[in-house]
């Protein structure tokens, strides 16, 4: 088996596996969301606009962001960035699939990120989760984000489930 490479989404077969990623997460968290008292319709109505060309639109280069981790060729996990307003970066579309979790792809993919917003003159770098996320909560947390107000408006049936964090970059 050949060890996890890391490189930025630039070509339509990277932005397939992004994709591929993105709407394994949507189904995922729809699942899970759902299990919790959420409609699947307020939650897919609010988050996970996974087209392709929306992808395409926000995170390729050059001013876009996004990572994928490939093992053997085949996407495991991705994550981008936002950085739509100046000096603020937000990790979006973060997500390992989770037959690949405990091979530290997240931590090395958001440690790409951060590297990447902090080359970028990022002051801050944001994030939305839930609360049902332990482990990735935990990865958050030991990379010093902690949680903050909500920067965005949710819907009302959301909030207890969501958490928003920050980390102020050096």
């Amino acid at each position: 088996m050949q060890s996890v490479t890391y490189s930025r989404a630039e070509t339509h077969a990277d932005f397939a596996e992004v994709r591929r990623l993105a709407l394994q997460f949507a189904e995922w968290d729809v699942l899970e969301t759902t299990k919790r008292g959420v409609p699947a319709e307020v939650l897919l109505s609010f988050q996970h606009d996974y087209r392709f060309e929306t992808l395409v639109d926000k995170y390729a280069v050059p001013d876009g962001v996004m990572q994928l981790a490939r093992l053997d060729g085949v996407g495991v996990g991705c994550g981008g960035l936002d950085l739509t307003v100046a000096g603020l970066a937000e990790l979006k579309t973060f997500y390992v699939d989770p037959a690949f979790r405990g091979r530290s792809i997240g931590r090395n993919l958001l440690e790409i990120l951060l590297a990447e917003a902090s080359a970028r003159a990022c002051r801050t770098v944001r994030l939305e989760t839930v609360t049902f996320m332990d482990d990735a909560v935990r990865l958050y947390e030991a990379h010093g984000f902690e949680i903050c107000p909500a920067y965005y408006m949710i819907p009302e049936s959301l909030v207890p489930l969501t958490l928003f964090m920050k980390r102020d970059l050096a």
